[in-house]
């Protein structure tokens, strides 16, 4: 599973999410969920963690989707095709709700 936060959480928590699983995605309005990825990849960055890829995002017809991975668990088509299935489900269970 992999965990979807909001443009809203703190840079911190996923980066502390992509470091223990992996890989993980950011969802919201265009220039707050970029913002929060710049955030995550200058934290990644700064404390050496360089397999943690944070640059890129996905223009959903929902949201804004960023996806950050460890480069030597995923490649980015891997990344970006888990992200953007998590969140349809967390979409459909949301519309069975």
């Amino acid at each position: 599973m992999v965990q979807i936060f909001k443009c809203t959480d703190t840079a911190q928590d996923v980066l502390d999410c992509v470091l223990a699983d992996g890989i993980t995605g950011i969802s919201g309005g265009r220039v707050s969920t970029r913002r929060l990825l710049n955030q995550v990849h200058e934290l990644a960055e700064a404390a050496g963690h360089e397999r943690v890829i944070a640059l890129s995002t996905y223009n959903h017809p929902e949201t804004e989707l960023a996806y950050i991975y460890d480069d030597e668990i995923y490649g980015p088509s891997q990344a970006k095709a888990k992200v953007i299935a998590e969140y349809d489900l967390m979409l459909a269970n949301e519309a069975a709700d």
